[in-house]
């Protein structure tokens, strides 16, 4: 595994759909996530607790880590990580187990990802014969170790009489055999996590038990990302089947990875529902990595079934709606007085039923020479994708 940080990337947009309202009452909200490394006769494993939803722009961290080393048999390490750092940390790479002066005896290696106004840090481990103990020194981050141990990772979240275990080797990518295995009530449901045959897992989230019809059997639930640019992203609902005692799968593509839905209690009733955007338009009024134009696009999970329930929630189209016209206009936007924030803001339009008003706002503003050939385009595709009749 090479140690570099993951990147997050938010576009302006999609930064409010990212935030995440955790429903307490139906949901799980820890993780315990294990990672082992190993080189000969030494291995590493380093252990915390990670929320099962998370703000990712305030409030996300990872809890209690610890590291663990095993030496000859013999565990030589068991200890937290400095707690100087470890209320700050957001994201740690490694373990990695590794001889970085030569030599043969291994130095174990965990990468901290930076906070604000603070720069990562290289945590190194190196062995002490004379106490048979591993030392710890720590330097700045200068981002120029790079070193390929495998790890495996092991997440396990638990409620009740249910149990979810997700586990697989982890490198740059996710590119392993990602494996589920589900215990309820002492019988275990496995399965191998496949996205297609020319679809490799580049990322997996979860997993997460939540029980999104409070009938007290929570689904258990992942997100999964593909390899491939632009595409594709994945939530799986694994929902339980009483008279097959055995699970089922609900598989949903949010397509492009910057459309992963979110889960949000829009409601405030406890209940939690899926917010994304349809990407019907985008690539249909220009490049589709940069286009992006999607309308507000809200699921509900039922009996088994995602349904589109976004006719329900008028306030939040309404403010998308405003959002796609704000970016039209606004000089600092990257789509000022381009087309493409008009697709969206006028779908937005008609879920709320003021579609022929959108049209009298659209046609006054927007004077380029091709209104008339995009008018048209815009007509046809609010029809093929069922905001117009």
């Amino acid at each position: 595994m090479i140690l570099k940080m993951r990147p997050i990337v938010l576009s302006a947009l999609a930064v409010g759909a990212l935030l995440v309202i955790p429903a307490q009452a139906q949901m799980e909200k820890m993780i315990t996530t294990t990672k082992t490394a190993s080189l000969g006769q030494v291995a590493a494993v380093l252990s915390y607790q990670e929320a099962t939803f998370s703000n990712p722009l305030a409030d996300w961290r990872l809890y209690q880590p610890r590291l663990k080393v095993i030496r000859d048999g013999q565990t030589v390490l068991d200890e937290p990580l400095p707690a100087g750092q470890a209320a700050e940390f957001r994201q740690i790479d490694g373990p990695e187990v590794y001889p970085l002066q030569g030599g043969g005896e291994p130095e174990i290696l965990l990468k901290i990802g930076a906070v604000a106004k603070q720069p990562g840090a290289l945590l190194i481990y190196r062995y002490d014969p004379a106490t048979h103990h591993y030392v710890l020194s720590q330097q700045a981050d200068t981002g120029k170790i790079e070193v390929s141990t495998k790890v495996e990772t092991r997440r396990v979240v638990r409620s009740k009489n249910l149990q979810a275990e997700l586990s697989f080797p982890e490198d740059i990518m996710v590119t392993g055999q990602v494996n589920l295995k589900i215990t309820r009530d002492g019988k275990t449901f496995s399965e191998i996590i496949t996205l297609g045959e020319d679809e490799n897992i580049a990322q997996v989230e979860g997993p997460m038990l939540i029980d999104f019809e409070r009938t007290g059997e929570p689904e258990v639930v992942l997100n999964v990302s593909s390899q491939h640019a632009y595409c594709c992203s994945f939530t799986f609902i694994y929902h339980y089947v009483p008279a097959r005692n055995t699970y089922a799968l609900l598989k949903h593509c949010w397509t492009n990875y910057r459309n992963q839905a979110s889960l949000q209690d829009l409601d405030k009733d406890g209940g939690l529902e899926f917010v994304s955007r349809n990407e019907d338009f985008s690539g249909e009024f220009g490049p589709y990595a940069v286009s992006g134009a999607a309308p507000i696009q809200i699921w509900r999970y039922q009996q088994g079934r995602l349904q589109d329930v976004t006719g329900r929630y008028s306030d939040l189209i309404r403010q998308d709606a405003q959002g796609w016209w704000e970016e039209y206009q606004q000089k600092e936007s990257d789509w000022y007085h381009q087309p493409m924030p008009m697709t969206a803001y006028l779908a937005d339009m008609y879920l709320l039923g003021q579609g022929q008003k959108g049209w009298q706002q659209v046609r006054q503003v927007y004077q380029a020479k091709d209104r008339q050939e995009f008018f048209g385009q815009l007509r046809r595709e609010l029809k093929k994708h069922g905001y117009a009749k």
